[in-house]
C-alpha cells in the first residue's frame, strides 16, 4: 500500500528510522520505502490481506464482547510498543484495523499520520477522523493516550454499529452505548 503526505508536512527521519525499527512486530506492517517526487513524501507499506473492522460490521452487524477482546489483544501490544519508541499512531479508526487472512489476527495499519511525542509542540497538524480522535488530538496535542481513546471509540463503534457522535452526549458530556449493544457486555469491559 503507498501512502502520501504533502511535502509541508512529511514525516520525520527519525519518525521513519522509528517506524523502521518497528518492521518484526508481527501486527505492524513493515516500512518498504519511503520518497520524495513532486512536493509529497510517499511512504510504500507491506500490504496485509485481509478485512476492516469496518467491513466486518457492515457485513455481519456489531461485535460480541469476545470480538472485543481479540482485537484488543492483538492491538494494545502494537501501542505500547508504538508508545514506547515515542511514536503516536493519530489515525485509529475502524477502517485502518485488518484482521489478516492469513491468520486472523489484528494489524494496525496506515501509519502516514505517525507522529513524535518526544518533543510535544502546540504546532502539531490536525490528523485523525474526528469521530474517534481524543479532544487533545483535535486541539493539535496528540499524546500516546490519545491512541488509546481512539481505540475505545473504536470498539464501541464496533460493539454498536452506530457512528461515535450518535453515541457521545455532549451536552451531559457522557457515552450512552451499553444500552445500544446487541450483545450483553460484563461490567469487566465496560468499567
Amino acid at each position: 500500500a503507498v501512502a502520501a503526505r504533502p511535502a509541508d508536512a512529511p514525516l520525520s527521519r527519525d519518525t521513519l528510522v522509528r517506524w523502521e525499527q518497528l518492521s518484526q512486530h508481527p501486527h505492524i506492517p513493515s516500512l518498504l520505502a519511503s520518497f520524495d517526487r513532486d512536493g509529497r513524501q510517499y511512504l510504500v507499506q507491506e500490504y496485509v490481506m485481509g478485512q476492516s473492522a469496518h467491513q466486518q460490521v457492515l457485513e455481519s452487524g456489531p461485535w460480541n464482547e469476545t470480538e472485543i477482546r481479540q482485537l484488543l489483544d492483538d492491538v494494545l501490544p502494537v501501542l505500547g510498543e508504538l508508545h514506547d519508541k515515542k511514536l503516536v499512531h493519530r489515525d485509529i479508526k475502524p477502517q485502518n484495523l485488518i484482521c489478516r487472512q492469513l491468520d486472523n489476527r489484528w494489524i494496525l495499519v496506515d501509519f502516514g499520520s505517525l507522529h513524535s511525542h518526544a518533543v510535544p509542540s502546540s504546532q502539531d497538524s490536525l490528523t485523525g477522523s474526528a469521530e474517534y480522535a481524543a479532544p487533545e488530538q483535535l486541539q493539535g496535542r496528540p499524546l500516546p493516550q490519545s491512541d488509546l481513546y481512539s481505540l475505545g471509540v473504536t470498539c464501541l463503534y464496533l460493539l454498536t454499529d452506530l457512528s461515535p457522535f450518535e453515541l457521545y452526549d455532549d451536552r451531559n458530556d457522557i457515552w450512552n452505548w451499553r444500552s445500544r449493544c446487541r450483545y450483553p457486555i460484563s461490567d469487566r469491559l465496560a468499567g
